[in-house]
């Protein structure tokens, strides 16, 4: 069951769908502490990342991650 959701979810991702790309960032950045919220500008996803603490939202390292997802 839980997989069925996981793969409607990245399907729904790879079609543009922004609230399933949200849930996967957010499932995957869960660990790190960093939450993701966006929109569409035009053609361009726009990505907001929060955390509690300054270094958990590292440029570098958050950018190779959302990368990685």
């Amino acid at each position: 069951m839980v997989a069925n959701a996981v793969n409607e979810s990245l399907r729904q991702a790879y079609q543009g769908s922004v609230s399933a790309i949200i849930q996967i960032l957010n499932d995957r950045l869960l660990g790190t502490g960093v939450r993701t919220r966006a929109i569409f500008e035009g053609r361009i996803l726009q990505l907001l990342c929060e955390a509690a603490k300054p270094e958990q939202l590292d440029q570098d390292v958050l950018i190779q991650q959302v990368k990685d997802i």
